[in-house]
């Protein structure tokens, strides 16, 4: 889309931040938390091409995990999903935080991608606790071995 300039497009004087869970405006001075949900809300200019109201929420957090490293241990063609985790080989670090982070507390992966033929699938993690944003990682999946008859 286009992006949208203040005064033509909406009221500057119309863009309204609250907290989410209160419904309390945000004050110029407040040092807004991390783990704290916003809303915005911005009305359009009444002399624009837009008409309305749109609102929005977003959450402050200390890290970005679009900024983290991910590897993905070898996967093999199974002939089902394969859907690798931190227990099947995830490891997702980032640089100055210690030691691996942990899924559930600092990520969460809330999907997959062309994740049963052989090929590259896709993986999508999404950043909870201090972290925030979303990240999509490639991966790869190998062909199965053969196995000879006598190997059974």
């Amino acid at each position: 889309g286009k992006n949208l300039s203040a005064g033509k497009d909406y009221d500057k004087a119309s863009v309204v931040y609250t907290y989410a869970e209160t419904g309390e405006p945000v004050g110029a001075t407040d040092i807004v938390e991390r783990g704290t949900t916003l809303r915005i809300t911005v009305s359009a200019a009444k002399t624009g091409a837009y008409r309305g109201t749109v609102s929005g929420e977003y959450r402050i957090s200390s890290y970005d995990i679009a900024k983290a490293k991910v590897t993905v241990a070898a996967q093999t063609y199974t002939g089902s999903a394969i859907k690798p985790d931190s227990a099947s080989g995830v490891l997702v670090t980032y640089n100055g935080y210690g030691s691996g982070l942990t899924e559930g507390v600092d990520y969460i992966i809330t999907g997959y991608d062309n994740n049963t033929n052989k090929g590259t699938a896709k993986l999508y993690i999404t950043g909870i606790g201090g972290f925030g944003g979303t990240k999509t990682v490639r991966f790869k999946i190998q062909t199965r071995p053969f196995q000879w008859w006598w190997q059974n």
